[in-house]
């Protein structure tokens, strides 16, 4: 064995240990968000749902995360009726993930095997005006208002 590359393994694996956390990485995305010129309100708006994942999430060793600890996290906004939440908080709880595979800290995403293991929000279909002599009173009424 090389001294010099066990001794650069174990300064890597110190590394990934020190911000392998979740809520570290998740702090170091928001900090590239920033960064790259998001909008304030997107901004916000991921700290807030990763304020939510840091709940049950943020201690936790981001190797060590499993798609049943992610689901917990995501069934608990379901079960609060609060579907596009869920769905929103899975996608950015895997952007963490994504990140932290880019920067080498871990392997794999949880949150892919998740797909589909949500109730989808339903979506409510609009009528619409297809007639053309009924479209043509509607825009009158709308310009005579």
């Amino acid at each position: 064995m090389d001294p010099a590359s066990v001794k650069k393994e174990r300064k890597l694996a110190a590394e990934i240990a020190q911000r392998g956390q979740f809520e570290v990485l998740a702090e170091e995305l928001l900090d590239k968000n920033k960064r790259e010129g998001k909008a304030e309100q997107t901004i916000k708006k991921k700290s807030w749902l990763l304020d939510m994942a840091n709940a049950k999430l943020g201690k936790r060793p981001i190797m060590e995360i499993t798609p049943s600890e992610v689901l917990a996290v995501l069934k608990k906004q379901e079960q609060a009726g609060n579907l596009e939440t869920a769905s929103r908080l899975r996608s950015t709880i895997g952007e963490v993930f994504r990140y932290a595979i880019a920067t080498g800290v871990t392997v794999n995403d949880p949150t892919v095997a998740l797909k589909g293991a949500l109730v989808r929000k339903r979506v409510k279909s609009r009528s619409a005006i297809t007639d053309k002599k009924k479209l043509g009173k509607l825009l009158v009424a709308i310009n005579e208002y």
